[in-house]
Protein backbone atom coordinates (compact mmCIF):
# COMPACT_ATOMS: atom_id res chain seq x y z
CA UNK A 1 0.00 0.00 0.00
CA UNK A 2 1.46 3.25 -0.95
CA UNK A 3 2.20 6.00 1.65
CA UNK A 4 -1.04 8.14 0.71
CA UNK A 5 -3.02 5.30 0.47
CA UNK A 6 -2.12 4.71 3.92
CA UNK A 7 -2.35 7.88 5.19
CA UNK A 8 -6.27 8.19 3.90
CA UNK A 9 -6.66 4.56 5.38
CA UNK A 10 -4.87 5.76 8.99
CA UNK A 11 -7.48 8.91 8.69
CA UNK A 12 -10.38 6.95 8.08
CA UNK A 13 -9.51 4.45 11.06
CA UNK A 14 -9.60 7.22 13.12
CA UNK A 15 -12.49 9.15 11.98
CA UNK A 16 -14.52 5.86 12.23
CA UNK A 17 -13.41 5.76 16.21
CA UNK A 18 -14.04 8.83 16.76
CA UNK A 19 -17.78 8.87 15.54
CA UNK A 20 -18.18 5.72 17.06
CA UNK A 21 -17.27 7.53 20.46
CA UNK A 22 -19.15 10.59 19.85
CA UNK A 23 -22.45 8.86 19.07
CA UNK A 24 -21.90 6.01 22.03
CA UNK A 25 -21.87 3.04 20.18
CA UNK A 26 -18.89 1.51 21.63
CA UNK A 27 -21.04 -1.07 22.13
CA UNK A 28 -20.51 -2.14 18.46
CA UNK A 29 -17.72 -4.34 17.23
CA UNK A 30 -16.21 -2.49 14.01
CA UNK A 31 -13.50 -4.29 11.87
CA UNK A 32 -11.95 -2.31 9.46
CA UNK A 33 -10.52 -3.24 5.85
CA UNK A 34 -8.90 -1.67 2.78
CA UNK A 35 -9.98 -3.50 -0.58
CA UNK A 36 -11.34 -2.73 -4.39
CA UNK A 37 -15.05 -2.37 -4.38
CA UNK A 38 -17.05 -1.58 -7.00
CA UNK A 39 -18.87 1.65 -7.67
CA UNK A 40 -18.79 3.22 -4.02
CA UNK A 41 -16.32 5.01 -1.41
CA UNK A 42 -17.10 2.21 1.03
CA UNK A 43 -19.28 -0.30 1.60
CA UNK A 44 -20.90 -2.09 5.33
CA UNK A 45 -21.98 -5.28 6.43
CA UNK A 46 -23.34 -5.38 9.50
CA UNK A 47 -25.02 -8.22 11.74
CA UNK A 48 -27.19 -5.52 13.49
CA UNK A 49 -28.58 -7.82 16.44
CA UNK A 50 -24.98 -9.12 17.18
CA UNK A 51 -23.90 -6.06 17.21
CA UNK A 52 -20.74 -6.40 14.52
CA UNK A 53 -19.65 -4.31 11.73
CA UNK A 54 -17.30 -4.83 9.08
CA UNK A 55 -16.45 -1.48 6.72
CA UNK A 56 -14.47 -1.10 3.74
CA UNK A 57 -12.90 1.44 2.20
CA UNK A 58 -12.37 1.21 -1.69
CA UNK A 59 -8.37 1.12 -2.54
CA UNK A 60 -9.75 1.54 -5.78
CA UNK A 61 -11.22 5.28 -5.10
CA UNK A 62 -9.48 7.65 -6.88
CA UNK A 63 -8.14 10.93 -5.38
CA UNK A 64 -9.12 11.01 -2.22
CA UNK A 65 -9.49 14.34 -0.07
CA UNK A 66 -9.15 13.92 3.77
CA UNK A 67 -12.27 15.73 3.47
CA UNK A 68 -14.41 13.42 2.02
CA UNK A 69 -12.46 10.57 3.40
CA UNK A 70 -13.63 11.99 6.69
CA UNK A 71 -17.31 12.26 5.30
CA UNK A 72 -17.25 8.22 4.33
CA UNK A 73 -16.25 7.38 7.49
CA UNK A 74 -19.14 9.56 9.29
CA UNK A 75 -21.20 8.37 6.43
CA UNK A 76 -20.47 4.78 7.38
CA UNK A 77 -20.68 5.37 11.25
CA UNK A 78 -24.24 6.68 10.82
CA UNK A 79 -25.75 3.37 9.14
CA UNK A 80 -24.57 1.81 12.74
CA UNK A 81 -25.93 4.14 14.38
CA UNK A 82 -29.44 3.73 12.21
CA UNK A 83 -29.16 0.04 12.59
CA UNK A 84 -31.40 -0.66 15.11
CA UNK A 85 -34.23 0.55 12.62
CA UNK A 86 -33.43 -2.32 10.42
CA UNK A 87 -35.76 -5.50 10.33
CA UNK A 88 -35.22 -8.66 8.54
CA UNK A 89 -38.24 -7.56 6.30
CA UNK A 90 -35.43 -4.58 5.02
CA UNK A 91 -36.68 -3.18 2.16
CA UNK A 92 -35.70 -0.58 -0.83
CA UNK A 93 -37.81 2.64 0.53
CA UNK A 94 -36.34 1.98 4.00
CA UNK A 95 -32.70 1.88 2.23
CA UNK A 96 -33.56 5.36 0.59
CA UNK A 97 -34.80 6.66 3.31
CA UNK A 98 -32.18 5.74 5.95
CA UNK A 99 -30.09 7.51 2.92
CA UNK A 100 -32.22 11.34 3.43
CA UNK A 101 -31.85 10.43 6.97
CA UNK A 102 -27.67 10.10 6.96
CA UNK A 103 -27.36 13.11 4.08
CA UNK A 104 -29.46 15.19 7.28
CA UNK A 105 -26.66 14.07 9.63
CA UNK A 106 -23.99 15.09 7.29
CA UNK A 107 -25.38 18.46 6.36
CA UNK A 108 -25.66 19.09 9.90
CA UNK A 109 -23.80 17.98 12.40
CA UNK A 110 -20.28 17.05 10.28
CA UNK A 111 -20.54 19.88 8.30
CA UNK A 112 -20.22 21.68 11.97
CA UNK A 113 -17.57 19.19 13.20
CA UNK A 114 -15.53 20.84 10.15
CA UNK A 115 -16.29 24.17 11.22
CA UNK A 116 -14.62 23.18 14.58
CA UNK A 117 -11.49 21.49 12.92
CA UNK A 118 -10.80 24.25 11.29
CA UNK A 119 -11.05 26.46 14.20
CA UNK A 120 -7.87 24.45 16.39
Amino acid sequence: MGKMKKAMFKIFQEEILFWQKKFQISEWEIYLSYKNLNNCRAEILFNWEGMIAHITLNKAWTKKEKIEVQKTAFHEVCHILLAPLRSYNYHKDQEELEHAIIRRLENTIFVDYLKDEKLK
